[in-house]
């Protein structure tokens, strides 16, 4: 039987977080506002060079969108719009000729709103992290200031422990970069984080940052000291943000990244930690009906699994 991958998207509330912390706003209210701003008429344009110096732009779309008000569930695909080079051969000529042709790309989604996460397939030239960065991009043109919501793929999480393995078998680290965004938690972690915030994010609360990226270079021809206290401790705030969070989940939820490069241009970060996908029957991609039914029991049984 001939499968297809689902991959699935962790969408984190930022720009308001602190709000939702201290009980001014409820996660209803930030549901019902998402299922009734999510909208059709936005496009995210994606601006980039290629590798000649050409400038490239890529538009993505909302089309096909389905609404449950009562489940608050979002049915839809984003519409991928790129131009590529193609080359044909001529025998006359004896040369290539090369000339740019547009495209289109469809990936669709089953979006649980009340669940905080995106189901998703992909496309030959649409992958999995591309599909992340045109949602959000998309779910933030539905409001009227960019950056109400950061997107994360759900991936393999990794504690303390195992990043700094990773760190100090790359060798001589020239470069080390941390990223964090507050938490959106589960219910019974809000609780906790309303009753204690705990030091961590306390301190991000009064200063209202809602991300915080340090970066560390060296030139010394041993390079940083991952085992140094100073990076211990920015390691440990950032991966371990309150004691009622399981280990590993910071970077799991997208929380967390750590980017790291090492003199010889190797690298490390935890976006390459292999993303969580379930199979479905393939046939079920090109009936809606069967499409959300599938996505829907995969939800469950994937959220379950990882609590």
């Amino acid at each position: 039987m001939p499968t297809q991958k689902l991959y699935f998207l962790k969408i984190n509330l930022n720009s308001e977080i602190y709000d939702l912390y201290n009980g001014r706003i409820k996660k209803e209210d930030v549901y019902n506002d998402i299922l009734r701003r999510f909208s059709e008429k936005n496009e995210f344009i994606k601006k980039e060079f290629s590798p000649e110096g050409e400038k490239r732009e890529t538009k993505f779309e909302f089309i096909n969108t389905i609404k449950n008000e009562k489940e608050k569930t979002i049915y839809g695909e984003v519409l991928k719009q790129a131009k590529i080079k193609t080359k044909r051969y001529d025998k006359k000529t004896r040369k290539f000729i090369y000339k740019r042709i547009d495209t289109n790309e469809v990936v669709k989604f089953y979006y649980d709103i009340r669940k905080e996460t995106v189901v998703y397939n992909i496309a030959n030239r649409f992958g999995y992290t591309e599909f992340c960065a045109a949602f959000e991009g998309l779910i933030n043109k539905s409001f009227p200031f960019d950056g109400k919501f950061k997107v994360a793929v759900y991936r393999e999480g990794v504690n303390i422990d195992e990043i700094k393995n990773k760190l100090l078998s790359l060798g001589c680290i020239r470069l080390l970069k941390i990223n964090f965004i507050p938490p959106n938690p589960r219910d019974e972690l809000l609780e906790a984080i309303e009753k204690n915030g705990e030091k961590r994010l306390n301190e991000l609360k009064e200063a209202n940052v809602t991300e915080r990226s340090v970066i560390f270079k060296s030139a010394n021809s041993k390079g940083l000291n991952i085992n140094s206290s100073m990076l211990n401790k920015e390691l440990k705030n950032a991966v371990d943000i309150h004691s009622d969070m399981l280990s590993g989940e910071a970077v799991k939820r997208g929380y967390v990244t750590v980017q790291a490069e090492e003199g010889s241009g190797r690298t490390y970060t935890t976006e390459d930690n292999r993303p969580f996908t379930v199979d479905i029957n393939k046939k079920s991609v090109e009936d809606i009906k069967l499409f959300i039914i599938d996505c829907r029991k995969s939800l469950i049984m994937f959220l379950e699994k990882h609590k």
